[in-house]
Parts: structure tokens; sequence; C-alpha cells
């Protein structure tokens, strides 16, 4: 079924069943029911039905939201592993840079004295 075909479907369905619960658990008769109340009473179920797709919609946009934030956080979790492995990678090199003993090795100044 085409995806529109499905939303009147999820639409009409309902009506149609609200309707046929109106018409078996009131005590009017439907032949005595005048057409407007009918109607009103369809228009007042849809009105209803648009409301909960609209709460449908906006449980669907907090889920895309809640998948984004997801992706947000492994994205951010792979990153900062990929730069922990690295510091601890070069975590050496830097102590040696920061050893002042490397430094006055490399220097040409002292021998100049």
């Amino acid at each position: 079924m085409q995806e529109g075909g499905e939303a009147l479907y999820l639409r009409v369905a309902p009506t149609v069943i609200c309707a046929f619960a109106y018409v078996i658990y009131s005590d009017i008769d439907v032949l005595t029911e005048t057409p407007y109340g009918i109607l009103v009473f369809c228009v007042v179920v849809v009105i209803i039905e648009m409301m909960l797709l609209a709460v449908f919609c906006v449980v669907e946009v907090v889920m895309m939201l809640l998948r984004v934030l997801v992706w947000l956080r492994d994205t951010f979790l792979e990153l900062s592993r990929e730069m922990s492995r690295k510091i601890v990678k070069n975590s050496g090199n830097i102590a040696r840079m920061l050893d002042p003993r490397a430094y006055y090795s490399r220097c040409h100044c002292q021998g100049k004295n």
C-alpha cells in the first residue's frame, strides 16, 4: 500500500470504528439522528485523530533527536579514544622534549663559553 493510502486508511478506520461505537453505545436511534449531529461527531473524531497524529509526530521527532544525540556521543567517544591513544603513544616523546638535559644536549651554545 502506498504511503498516502496508509495515511488515509489510518484516518478513516478509527473514524468508522468510532462512528460504529457511537451508534452502538448511544441510546439514540440512527434513523432519528440528524446528519448534522453525525457530521459533527465525525469532525470531532477527525480532530482527535489529528491531535494524536501530532503527538506521534512529536514522539518521532524526539526519537530522531535521541538517535542524533547517541550518534554524537559515539562519535565523541571514538574521537576521545583516538586522542588518548595518540597522547599515550606520544607521551614518551613529550617527556623527552620537556627534559632539560635533552635540551642542553641539543644546544650549541654550551661549547662556545
